[in-house]
C-alpha cells in the first residue's frame, strides 16, 4: 500500500509498478473482456452516415492502429507503449458508443461533455481492476492520448488519421463509394516523417486510382435502402412462393 502510494501517476511510473504486482483475477479478466468485446460489434459511426456497406468496427479499427504502431522504428518511440495506447484510445466507446460530430449536433453534446462522458467510461470500466496499478494503468494510457502530452501520443493521433485514410480507400476501391470529405482531416494533418511519407504515397495511389474510376456520393439513407431493398425482395418472393405452394395444394 505504501509503495503504491508512493508511486507518481504517470503512465510509465504505473507499467513499471504493475509489473512488479500479481495478475488480475480470473473474474476480473472476463469481466473486463467483456466489455471490451463490444467493441467488436461498435461500428464506425461516420462510414455509416456516408453510405458505406459493410462497416469495420471501433476493434478493426484499433488493430490496424497496433499493426502501424508495431511498423514503427522510430528509437526515440516506446514501440510497446504506442501499441498499448493504440489500442486504448477508443475503449471507452464500449460504453458510450462512437459519437460523431453529426451526433453530437444533433443531440446538443458538446466536445467537453463528451470528454467526461468516455472519462467516466474509462473510470467505470478501470474499477474492473479496483485495487491495482493495472486499473490506474488503463485510466492513464487514455488520458496520455487526450491530454497528448508524449511523443508516444502524438504518433498515435497521427496513425488515428492516417488509418481513417487507409479505410477509406479501402471502401472507395471496393464499393465505389466517394469519401472525399475524410481525406481532409488526413491531408496535411500527419506530422511524424515516415507516417507523413506513407500518407503521400497513400494520396499518390488514390489520384491514380481516380484517373480511371468514378466514385458515388452516398449518405446512410442510401445504405438503408440498399439494405432494405434485397430485404424486401427476399420477401416478396417468400410470398410467392407460399402463395404457389398453397394454390398447388388446393
Amino acid at each position: 500500500l505504501l509503495l503504491i502510494a508512493s508511486c507518481p501517476c504517470t503512465p510509465h511510473a504505473v507499467f513499471k509498478l504493475r509489473t512488479k504486482m500479481s495478475a488480475p483475477t480470473a473474474a476480473q479478466a472476463l469481466d473486463f473482456l467483456d466489455v471490451v468485446a463490444k467493441l467488436k460489434t461498435t461500428l464506425r459511426t461516420g462510414w455509416v452516415e456516408n453510405g458505406v456497406r459493410n462497416v469495420e468496427s471501433v476493434a478493426d479499427h484499433m488493430y490496424r492502429m497496433a499493426i502501424l504502431s508495431l511498423l514503427c522504428k522510430d528509437e526515440a518511440l516506446d514501440v510497446s507503449r504506442l501499441i498499448k495506447v493504440s489500442i486504448m484510445h477508443d475503449v471507452a466507446e464500449a460504453v458510450i458508443g462512437d459519437l460523431s460530430p453529426k451526433q453530437m449536433r444533433e443531440r446538443g453534446i458538446s466536445k467537453e461533455a463528451k470528454y467526461e462522458m468516455e472519462r467516466q467510461a474509462m473510470k467505470d470500466i478501470s474499477e474492473i481492476f479496483k485495487g491495482s496499478p493495472l486499473a490506474e494503468e488503463l485510466l492513464a494510457l487514455w488520458d496520455e492520448y487526450e491530454n497528448g502530452d508524449t511523443k508516444e501520443c502524438f504518433w498515435v493521433k497521427d496513425i488515428d488519421r492516417l488509418e481513417m485514410g487507409l479505410q477509406a480507400f479501402d471502401y472507395e476501391r471496393a464499393q465505389g463509394v466517394d469519401l472525399s470529405p475524410f481525406y481532409g482531416s488526413v491531408k496535411g494533418r500527419i506530422e511524424h516523417p515516415w507516417l507523413k511519407s506513407l500518407c503521400d504515397e497513400l494520396m499518390a495511389r488514390r489520384e491514380e486510382y481516380l484517373k480511371t474510376h468514378t466514385l458515388e456520393k452516398r449518405s446512410e439513407a442510401t445504405r438503408v435502402n440498399s439494405l432494405l431493398i434485397p430485404c424486401l425482395a427476399t420477401f416478396a418472393a417468400g410470398l410467392f412462393i407460399g402463395f404457389a405452394f398453397k394454390t398447388r395444394r388446393q
